[in-house]
């Protein structure tokens, strides 16, 4: 029989949680692995994805916009009430919005490999699919 020492030993072992398990990975590695991670997730749930780094980029782009500007709030706070929106519109509208007008823009070109075709595809896609989000965007600083 095995005294509880041991047995409080195999106990542990077994149940060490799962990050202290894996071995260090070098800093130079770290960046390909994030990326390997965000490849991986834009393959498995592609749309969920793309709305948070759509909605992560857009909320830094206009926090990046107003210190370049030097535009604060009435605290002296760069973070203005147009961060979140910023981020909520990449999110909810841009993100969604790219993924079904690329995904219609794929379909249609599909099997589809000459440079006429490519190029075809560029020109539909800077007339077509960028223009319902560029709509948007100015709409937004319309209301101003």
């Amino acid at each position: 029989m095995r005294s509880p020492a041991v047995e409080d030993q195999m106990v542990t072992s077994q149940y060490v949680p799962f990050l202290q398990r894996i071995p260090p990975i070098p800093y130079q590695y770290l960046a390909l692995t994030i990326l390997q991670m965000y490849l991986r997730h834009l393959q498995t749930n592609p749309l969920r994805t793309k709305m948070i780094t759509s909605g992560s980029l857009a909320g830094l782009q206009e926090l990046l916009a107003s210190w370049i500007a030097k535009d604060r709030n009435k605290h002296g706070h760069y973070f203005t009430s147009r961060v979140p929106k910023m981020a909520v519109y990449g999110a909810l509208i841009s993100a969604p919005l790219g993924h079904v007008l690329i995904s219609i823009l794929q379909r249609m070109f599909a099997g589809r490999t000459s440079l006429t075709a490519k190029l075809l595809q560029i020109v539909v896609s800077n007339l077509v699919v960028s223009q319902p989000a560029n709509t948007v965007v100015r709409l937004k600083g319309e209301e101003r």
